[in-house]
């Protein structure tokens, strides 16, 4: 396994004097070490740029860790917990499997609230209204009408995180893609919340399904890759930008060569018109290969005299002897390093400006914000070398080659934080995306148009709903804020800034609490048209000493017979009450809450809450927080991190506590008595972390119906079933990060972090019978139908994750047209014929029908026991 390389000397330093004095070098292999090493540091050096990255970071992967502390393979953990998802529905056994639908955002109302993060855009080489969006967290998108509509092609694939793809252009069906998000990893050097490459994927068809190349990564070996290109005349020819150097297949990408492992590279172009040249950029260098990529020299000396910063690169179609780079602040700067331009016909660089400061936060380019590790691009016009753009935080263009720039500020048009800046070489219109999605210039940067309807990307952490509507959903994203889904039409407004977490309703959907980052709460009594700041850790610091601290994401939770009390989990729990003059009086209850605070429904009295950094600790309260008793309290270095708890609505003393890590005996406890004894029903759930739970009805339900949100998606169970099943048709293969229930209208909610907000129906019975067609075809993920009578199907089934099982009491017929291809380990279809039970039969049923092994065509419907 890769070591994870951490230099201190690197680690989010500012001056030069504070660099000196925490000046180290030290190699770390676990989580645990990092965590406690990067706490220190923030709490002597402030909450500096690098802090949210390394928050977001620590939040997301203290969950995601072995019992030990050591990273593990993400990716491979998921990959085998789908195939064990499949061998459950092989089994015969679930009995209703749900039926997902996307209730976004898939637009948004104001340009700058933004939909979700987008990474980078790929252009079709014949087509201008087709291309692509690699996305954060929510895989690759394509669009036929030029980013009118677009449609998920990676909805079954375990690594959903992607940085870029290429088309070969003499077979456009043939798509290379670039997994992770290298965006998030920053610098080597730097903490931050990078999901690390799995390496790139191959398609034959145009998205339909995809096959791993032989550029394969495990997460263990921390790679981040940035940006992918082809050869502009031999398509077999891609190199990959990678923290560990540059990656060269000359065969399609069935075998690849790495070049100058020790050195990271940010960013990589062909020269216009010479294909041979290809320019690589390093924090410190400008290569340059003339032999297709085989070899790389730095002739041009270094890009200042100071150290470790992401650069960016652009070509010039009209001037392809001019190369710009971006280079982002490095320790002894102020700001930037500045813009270089080199000149190839004689080999010379020169800086063209470090002044002012063009990645900063605002116009006046004397801030010396930067977030270059995490967003960074230059681009130059296609007709005219000497006009500029380039992108960090904010737009600035410059006329004259780079030796001055302007401030773009129109900021009503788009969002914040650049990652890509692109022109369409068969229109020359220009694009970006960024946190918010992806945008359209049509001036060359002055103004610019959103094009993300039907992109559903957004990352959530929470969400909220209320069993009064069957319509109102709330969520806090990541990037983009507090989200209301418009009760008008389907569009979300954003109704709160900055990253978006905690969010519940009280009694009524008027009465709203929100919060951002590092436990910032708001109240509204509008339903969210406006809020009025209540608590900061500030001022719960104020009150109760700097000791007491803020998670990154702070639990929140309203009383539930009284809608002015909240408690809020920062790392003791806080009570808050609400005054006559609307002020909050803050109470510090004395327990830790970090991980969930939740409050009894039956009994508003029972509180319980959590925490799962050192050790996993449970209390819980029966007289509303005067007093409290532990139920839990286990050393992590025995047993995963706890991550949530649900109270059964009609009795507080039943409980459901959930687990994340990796370990494959230990996913979910029950309780019939407060904690006083817990019962293990992890029963068959797959080997990935769980990361909610939500009861599944209003407590009337004797069999205790219970929903779980898992990386892979949502398993449900009850008391007649005994045991696990699948939850999630229709569902994409995403992190499911918050489940609400509105058990009045029959609505399981489901907020994720990467596709937005999902509803289904509760669990319920079979249905009598399906007819299945191409109008209701599944594409790419998996899918369970299961009727007590019979199945008629003329659907297609296909693409990668298209995991499909039909189950019929009496028959099922397959028509004419029904088509399921291809098959393999990452693909199947399977017919059964059975009852609609739950549970685990002894032995697994005789498939009814089954594929030919080679065109995957399956024929019209045979009697029993026949192949």
């Amino acid at each position: 396994m890769k070591k994870i390389q951490i230099n201190l000397l690197l680690l989010f330093c500012t001056t030069l004097a504070l660099i000196q004095q925490t000046f180290a070098q030290v190699t770390l292999q676990k989580f645990t070490d990092i965590e406690k090493l990067a706490d220190d540091y923030f709490k002597s050096a402030g909450k500096i740029p690098g802090y949210k990255q390394f928050k977001r970071w620590q939040y997301y992967y203290q969950t995601r860790v072995g019992l030990d502390g050591s990273f593990v393979n993400v990716t491979r953990y998921k990959q085998a917990a789908l195939q064990q998802t499949n061998l459950m529905h092989g089994y015969g056994l679930t009995a209703y499997a749900g039926s997902w639908d996307l209730v976004g955002p898939t637009s948004v109302a104001d340009p700058v609230s933004g939909i979700g993060r987008a990474n980078r855009i790929t252009f079709h080489p014949t087509n201008a209204n087709i291309f692509f969006i690699s996305t954060a967290g929510g895989g690759l998108w394509r669009t036929t009408n030029a980013g009118s509509s677009y449609t998920c092609v990676t909805n079954g694939l375990a690594n959903i995180n992607t940085c870029g793809m290429a088309i070969d252009y003499t077979n456009t069906n043939i798509l290379y893609l670039l997994t992770g998000d290298g965006d998030a990893g920053g610098p080597v050097g730097t903490i931050s919340f990078a999901k690390y490459s799995t390496g790139v994927l191959k398609s034959y068809d145009g998205g339909q399904t995809w096959f791993q190349t032989g550029l394969s990564f495990a997460e263990t070996d921390g790679v981040v890759g940035y940006k992918i290109i082809i050869h502009p005349t031999n398509p077999n020819i891609l190199m990959v930008a990678t923290n560990n150097g540059l990656q060269r297949t000359t065969d399609g990408g069935n075998t690849w060569t790495q070049l100058n492992s020790t050195t990271e590279y940010f960013d990589i172009e062909f020269k216009p018109g010479s294909p041979s040249i290809v320019f690589a950029a390093t924090s410190l260098y400008l290569y340059k290969s003339s032999n297709n990529g085989q070899s790389f020299l730095n002739t041009f000396g270094t890009l200042g005299n100071s150290y470790f910063g992401r650069t960016a690169i652009a070509v010039c179609p009209s001037n392809p002897d001019r190369v710009y780079i971006l280079a982002g602040k490095a320790i002894g700067k102020d700001h930037f390093r500045g813009v270089f331009r080199y000149n190839d016909a004689d080999g010379t660089t020169v800086l063209t400006t470090d002044s002012p400061n063009i990645l900063g936060r605002n116009g006046s380019g004397i801030d010396s914000a930067d977030q270059s590790g995490y967003d960074l691009a230059i681009v130059a016009k296609p007709d005219n070398s000497s006009q500029v753009l380039t992108g960090g935080i904010r737009l600035w263009k410059s006329t004259n080659g780079g030796s001055s720039f302007s401030f773009i500020s129109n900021a009503s048009n788009y969002h914040d934080d650049i990652h890509d800046l692109a022109y369409n070489p068969l229109n020359n219109q220009l694009y970006m995306c960024a946190d918010g999605g992806v945008y359209l210039s049509l001036d060359h940067g002055t103004t610019w148009t959103p094009l993300n309807s039907s992109l559903g990307i957004t990352q959530y952490y929470k969400i909220a709903t209320i069993n009064t509507s069957p319509t109102v959903v709330v969520g806090g994203a990541q990037d983009n804020g507090t989200n209301r889904r418009n009760l008008s039409s389907s569009a979300f407004d954003q109704i709160l800034g900055k990253d978006g977490m905690y969010c519940e309703f009280g009694s009524t959907s008027s009465k709203l609490y929100a919060s951002a980052q590092d436990g910032e709460f708001y109240r509204s009594a509008n339903g969210g048209s406006s809020f009025l700041g209540i608590v900061t850790e500030a001022l719960v610091q104020a009150n109760f000493g700097t000791g007491v601290t803020a998670p990154f994401v702070t639990p929140l939770a309203v009383h539930t017979s009284n809608d002015d009390i909240i408690f809020m989990g920062y790392s003791k729990l806080i009570k808050g009450v609400r005054n006559g003059m609307g002020v909050f009086d803050l109470t510090n209850l004395n327990v830790p809450a970090t991980c969930f605070v939740k409050v009894g429904q039956s009994n508003a009295n029972r509180i319980y809450a959590g925490k799962n950094s050192d050790r996993n600790v449970v209390n819980r309260s029966d007289d509303g927080g005067a007093s409290f008793i532990s139920i839990l309290d286990q050393s992590r270095s025995s047993f995963p991190p706890i991550t949530d708890l649900a109270i059964n609505p009609g009795n507080s003393l039943k409980i459901f506590l959930t687990y994340g890590g990796y370990s494959d005996t230990l996913k979910v406890l029950y309780s019939a008595n407060g904690g006083a004894s817990f019962t293990n029903i992890t029963g068959s759930l797959p080997n990935v972390p769980v990361n909610c739970v939500v009861f599944g009805d209003n407590g009337s339900n004797a069999a205790d119906p219970v929903y779980i949100g898992t990386d892979i998606g949502v398993f449900y169970k009850d008391n007649n079933l005994g045991d696990w099943i699948p939850y999630s048709n229709g569902l994409p293969v995403v992190e499911v990060s918050d489940l609400e229930v509105n058990a009045t209208d029959n609505i399981l909610w489901a907020g994720t972090y990467g596709r937005g907000i999902w509803k289904s129906t509760l669990h319920d019975n079979c249905a009598a019978s399906y007819t299945l067609s191409t109008s209701n075809q599944v594409i790419g993920s998996p899918y369970f139908f299961q009727a007590s009578n019979n199945i008629i199907s003329t659907a297609l089934v296909y693409g990668s994750g298209a995991n499909v099982f039909y189950k019929a009491g009496v028959e099922i017929e397959l028509k004419a047209g029904f088509q399921a291809f291809p098959f393999d380990s990452a693909h199947t279809f399977r017919a059964y014929l059975g009852p609609c039970t739950g549970g685990v039969p002894t032995s697994p049923p005789i498939p009814y029908f089954k594929s030919d092994g080679k065109s995957g065509h399956l024929s019209a419907a045979k009697k029993p026991g026949t192949n």
